[in-house]
Parts: C-alpha cells; sequence; structure tokens
C-alpha cells in the first residue's frame, strides 16, 4: 500500500477539456484546464510518501526481527522444558529407589509404617511432576512449530543444547547508542515524524487550485488563454492544517517515547543479563552436580546417599534455568 501511495503522489492531475458544440446561434467553443498547482504541490506530495514507505519499511524488519527472537526465545523455552522433563523422569527412578530401600527398612523393622508413607508421597509427587513437564514440551513444541511456519508438521522438533555462557565487557553506553542507531523501531518513529512533517507543510497549500486555461473559438481569431483559481475567502483548509499538525505532535511524542523504550530494554537487558550469567557460570564452573553412582543400586546405598541423590535435582534444574535465562537476554 505505501509503494502504491508512493507511486501515486507522483502522478500529475490529468487536464481537463470542455466542449461546447457549434448550433445554429452558437459558435463551437473547446476549453482546455490543465491543473497548475499539481506541478507545485508534487515535490511535496512525494517527500511525504516516500518517507511515510520508509517508515513502513522499517517497521516490517522490525517484525521480522521480532518472528526471529520470538523464535529463538521458544527454542530455548523448548530445550528447557525437555531438559526438566528428562531431569523430572530421573526424580521418579531416584524416588523408586527411595521408595524400595524404605519398604526394605519398613521390613527389617528399622521404620514405622509412618515414617514410610513420605517415600510414597515423595514418588506420587515426582509422577506428577514428570506429567506436567511433558506438557511443556508439548506446548513450547506447538509454539515453535507456529513460529517456525509448521504447525501441521507430525514430527517432532528436537531441541537443542543450551547454549554455554560467555560473559564479556558490557558498557552501557555504548549498548544505547548501537541500540539507537540499529533498531528499525526507532528508525520508523523517527521517518514517522519526518513524514508528518512534510504532510503538515503540505496542508497549508491543498486548498490552492490553479488552472491553466486555453480557449479556442470556431473562428481561429478567437483562440485566447486564461487562468482560472479559487479564491481562498471562506475554507483554506483549517481544519486540515489542526489536523495535521497534531498528527505531528502525536508522531514527536511517538518516536521520544520509543526513544526511551529502547533506552530501558538496554539497560534493564544488561542488568539481568549479568546476574544470570554468573549464577549459570558458576553451577557449570564451580560447581556441577551430578547424580552419585552408587545410587542406582537401592541395595548399596544407604539412605543418606540417597537423600543426597535427591537434593542434587535442585541445583541441576538450577543450572538449566540459569543458562536459559541467559540465553534469552539480548548479547552485545
Amino acid at each position: 500500500m505505501a509503494c502504491g501511495d508512493s507511486i501515486q503522489a507522483g502522478l500529475i492531475t490529468n487536464p481537463t477539456v470542455l466542449i461546447y458544440f457549434p448550433t445554429s446561434i452558437k459558435e463551437g467553443q473547446y476549453t482546455l484546464y490543465a491543473p497548475i498547482e499539481s506541478y507545485f504541490l508534487r515535490p511535496a506530495r512525494v517527500k511525504a510518501a516516500n518517507r511515510e514507505y520508509r517508515r513502513v519499511g522499517q517497521q516490517l524488519v522490525q517484525n521480522g526481527l521480532d518472528v526471529a527472537r520470538d523464535t529463538r526465545l521458544a527454542s530455548i523455552d523448548l530445550a528447557l522444558a525437555d531438559a526438566q522433563a528428562r531431569l523430572a523422569h530421573e526424580a521418579i527412578e531416584i524416588r523408586e529407589q527411595v521408595l524400595e530401600l524404605t519398604n526394605q527398612r519398613l521390613a527389617e523393622g528399622d521404620i514405622s509404617q509412618l515414617e514410610s508413607i513420605s517415600a510414597q508421597v515423595d514418588k506420587l509427587n515426582a509422577a506428577a511432576t514428570e506429567g506436567v513437564r511433558q506438557q511443556d514440551v508439548a506446548i513450547a513444541e506447538a509454539k515453535l512449530a507456529t513460529l517456525m511456519g509448521i504447525p501441521l508438521v507430525e514430527e517432532p522438533l528436537l531441541p537443542a543444547g543450551l547454549p554455554r555462557p560467555e560473559l564479556g565487557e558490557l558498557d552501557e553506553r555504548a549498548l544505547v547508542a548501537q541500540a539507537l542507531a540499529c533498531r528499525p523501531d526507532y528508525h520508523a518513529a523517527r521517518w514517522a515524524v519526518a513524514a508528518a512533517s512534510q504532510r503538515s507543510k503540505l496542508s497549508r497549500w491543498t486548498w490552492l487550485r490553479l488552472d491553466g486555461l486555453l480557449d479556442v473559438r470556431s473562428a481561429p481569431s478567437r483562440t485566447g488563454g486564461g487562468v482560472r483559481f479559487d479564491l481562498p475567502i471562506f475554507n483554506r483548509n483549517q481544519g486540515g492544517i489542526v489536523r495535521a499538525d497534531w498528527e505531528l505532535n502525536a508522531a514527536l511524542h511517538s518516536r521520544d517515547a520509543i526513544r526511551d523504550q529502547v533506552v530501558q530494554d538496554v539497560r534493564t537487558a544488561r542488568g539481568s543479563i549479568i546476574r544470570p550469567g554468573r549464577t549459570s557460570v558458576f553451577w557449570n564452573g564451580k560447581f556441577r552436580p551430578r547424580s552419585p553412582r552408587r545410587c542406582r543400586s537401592p541395595r548399596r546405598g544407604s539412605p543418606t546417599v540417597v537423600r543426597t541423590t535427591c537434593s542434587f535435582c535442585k541445583p541441576r534444574a538450577s543450572t538449566w534455568t540459569s543458562g536459559a535465562a541467559y540465553s534469552t537476554r539480548p548479547r552485545r
């Protein structure tokens, strides 16, 4: 549509022809009206249309970047959901080992019936949690398939691993300057201001009507020219001028709001990337929890080892959660 408006703004208004056919009591008259004002107003119309065209183009680029961002976030959500589902399944195996060991101790008389109930409840809670995690995987997979444009594909999407964080120096001023220089939505707002400014200037002259006139009569000696124009006594497009000025004012406020939003997004992202990034480095570097292999055999594992193994599930979940939180943040 913006391309069509740009083309239409560059066209010249068609001339008008008035013809009186000769009769017995009236001579023939042939009059040509050429709209002169269209030649003067054409540059302003072309500028306004081209700036609107650039605004639409920048907004389309921003929409494409939004789709890429949403797809990346959906991919990371799918990887995180899959990792949590695998951890929930591992937690069920651990809880089953705990329950088996608890039953053995109950049979030997080491614990009472009341003390063994907690192990059964933990196993049921772990099974319920696994069901929830499996549903999270299905939801994340459906969301990713929709963003990729393949919602009807029956083959499952295989999640990729979570990227390892690589922290670096994040200069806030440099990031803000780079965002203001590269963000298409901010450039679209600036082009909107430029287009509104040009329309505001053009609104002062839209009332103008100036036609060049060429009059030809039946007798060649009575051919002449002239000018026809409107007298701006009542209507000088006062309402259109007010509307165009307020549209310019609204475009200016919108541009400033988007600029402030860009600055806030950069500062928020910078502050948010530090904490999960450092947390992920801590879990993956200084402390990488793994399940002890001794717990895989309940006959060989003691209650202390089993409880310690269960306690490792939470740090492992924190590892994947912090890694996913870091991966969803924009990088420099």
